[in-house]
C-alpha cells in the first residue's frame, strides 16, 4: 500500500514538474513586434534580437521599389512593394543567429541582408570589428583588410562584403584564427570610396553580429613616366636651342 502511494505521489510529482517547467517557458515568452523598411541596398534596421520561445510580428514596407524579405531557416519569403505594408508572423523557436535578405536579382550581393538574433539563455554576445590598413591607396595597390572577433573564436567563417565606388560588391569568405582574427587582400580597380563590412553568423555558444563599415579611398596613381618623359622633352628642346643659338652665333660675320 505504501509503496503504490509513493509511486503515485512521484509520478503527481514528476508531472507537476513538468507543468510548471512548460507554464515557466510560456510566461517567458513574449509578443514582440518589429518594424523594418527595406531599401536600395539595406534593410532598417540591419540587426534584430527576440528571445527563443517569443510570438514575432514583423512589419515590413519598401521605400523605393519591389524588395523581397527572407528568412530560409524560418520559411519566410514575401514581396514587399513600394509604401505597403506586408505583417509577417512567426513562432521564434529555433534560438541562433539567421540572415534576412532580399533575394531580388543581386540585391543582396549589393549589402542588402540583415541578421535575426534569437536569443537563448547562455549564449555570449560577441563584437565583430574591421579595418583597412591604410584609408587612401593607389589603384592596383595590394591592400590588407583585418579585423577580429571579441571574446576570440577561432575556426569560423566571416563574410566580407567589400562595396565598389559605382555600387557593385565583391564578397569574400575567410576563416578565424585560434585568437579570433581574420585577413584578407583588396586590390581596387576603381577610383573612389570602398566600403567593407563583416558579419558572422555565431554558433551554439555565441551569438553572430556585424562590424561598423571601414572605408578606404582609392586614387589613380601619379603620373611619374609621364612627368619624367616632360622633363626628358625639356632639357632635350633646351639642349637643341643652346646648339642652334650657337651655331647663328658662329656664323656671325667678326665685329669691325
Amino acid at each position: 500500500m505504501e509503496r503504490k502511494f509513493v509511486k503515485k505521489t512521484m509520478t503527481v510529482a514528476m508531472i507537476l514538474s513538468f507543468a510548471i517547467l512548460h507554464l515557466s517557458n510560456f510566461c517567458q515568452a513574449a509578443d514582440v513586434t518589429i518594424e523594418i523598411k527595406a531599401m536600395n541596398w539595406s534593410y532598417d534596421p540591419r540587426e534584430i534580437s527576440v528571445t527563443q520561445g517569443d510570438r514575432v510580428t514583423l512589419n515590413l514596407t519598401s521605400l523605393d521599389g519591389t524588395h523581397e524579405f527572407v528568412i530560409d531557416e524560418y520559411g519566410i519569403h514575401v514581396t514587399l512593394e513600394r509604401g505597403q505594408w506586408t505583417k509577417v508572423d512567426f513562432v521564434a523557436d529555433k534560438p541562433g543567429d539567421f540572415y534576412y535578405y532580399c533575394a531580388v536579382s543581386a540585391h543582396r550581393g549589393y549589402g542588402e541582408q540583415g541578421i535575426l538574433h534569437v536569443l537563448q539563455a547562455g549564449k555570449i554576445h560577441t563584437t565583430l570589428t574591421v579595418h583597412f590598413s591604410k584609408t587612401t591607396a593607389n589603384i592596383g595597390d595590394s591592400i590588407e583588410a583585418t579585423g577580429s572577433i571579441d571574446p576570440p573564436v577561432g575556426g569560423v567563417s566571416i563574410r566580407l562584403v567589400y562595396t565598389r565606388p559605382d555600387g557593385a560588391t565583391k564578397v569574400s569568405e575567410v576563416t578565424t584564427t585560434s585568437d579570433g582574427k581574420f585577413t584578407d587582400t583588396l586590390n581596387p580597380d576603381a577610383e573612389g570610396r570602398w566600403t567593407l563590412v563583416a558579419s558572422w553568423l555565431g554558433d551554439e555558444t555565441h551569438f553572430g553580429g556585424e562590424s561598423q563599415p571601414a572605408y578606404l579611398v582609392a586614387q589613380a596613381p601619379f603620373p611619374i613616366l609621364w612627368v619624367g618623359a616632360g622633363v626628358g622633352a625639356l632639357i632635350v628642346i633646351g639642349v637643341v636651342y643652346y646648339i642652334i643659338r650657337a651655331k647663328r652665333k658662329s656664323s656671325l660675320p667678326p665685329a669691325s
